[in-house]
Formats: structure tokens, sequence, C-alpha cells
């Protein structure tokens, strides 16, 4: 039987199979699970999910499974701020407490597991002698070198 040549296909994000745009499910479509996106959580959801892919690497790399992990994330993140709002007017309960972090310890797990703790590289600070003294005294080693002498 042949594909419906009036229907609009879109190849699947894995190249694989064809699938009918109308076919498809909300969140291929990018849509945000059928709520209001204009809301506080949702923009701050889109804001944070799009942050992370950037620091993975953009979206064309990403794997399937690596944006579902990148939702949850995004999704405990936005969660972790609201708590952390709340504890900021009152005094949290010990149950509160363990959950916000047995929370933050899941999602440190998964950002360990899309390898984006590692974050921005380090830079060396500290100068190496020569540039201290250059710094320092405003000559160059070697002429300091040629006067002790």
């Amino acid at each position: 039987m042949e594909p419906d040549t009036e229907t609009e296909y879109s190849v699947g994000r894995s190249g694989a199979l064809p699938v009918k745009r109308r076919n498809r499910s909300k969140i291929t479509n990018g849509k945000l699970l059928d709520v209001d996106r204009r809301g506080m959580w949702a923009r701050r959801f889109r804001d944070l999910y799009h942050a992370f892919i950037a620091d993975c690497g953009g979206e064309e790399i990403l794997s399937e499974g690596q944006r579902a992990i990148i939702r949850r994330i995004a999704t405990m993140e936005v969660e972790l701020e609201q708590t952390e709002r709340r504890f900021a007017v009152r005094v949290a309960t010990r149950k509160e407490l363990e959950t916000f972090q047995r929370v933050s310890n899941s999602q440190r797990r998964l950002i360990e597991t899309l390898g984006i703790h590692r974050g921005r590289q380090s830079r060396n600070l500290t100068p190496d002698l020569e540039q201290y003294i250059e710094a320092k005294y405003g000559t160059n080693t070697d002429d300091a070198e040629a006067t002790d002498e």
C-alpha cells in the first residue's frame, strides 16, 4: 500500500520512520503538556530547558533520551526554586527538607549523566614566578638576572 500523497509527512528525529504530522504527540510537536505556556512555571521551565540544551551543545546533537533527561532536570529545577521561595517565608518542616534534598540529589545525578556538571573550565589565575616579578617590579627576569651579576 502506497502512502497518501496528500498528507504531509515528517521524518522522526532519528530519521527512521516517517510520521504524519497530525499523528505526532504534543510533546513531539513542541507543546508543553497541554498547559497554558504563558504562566510563570511554564516560562521558567522553557527558559531552563533551552539553557540546559545549550549547555549540552545544542538541539541538533541531542538524542531523544537526552532531551527527556533535560525535561526532567528543568522540571526539578522549577519545583526546587518554588520550594526555596516557600522556605524563604516560613520555616520548612523536616519532611519538606528531606523531599527537597532528595529532589536535589536526583537532579544532580541526572546532570552528571548528561555531563553538564563540569560546567565551564576553570582558569588558572595564579601567575608564574616570572609573570609575578614582571608585574611587581616592571622588569624582565632576564634583566634582573643581568643586574645581579
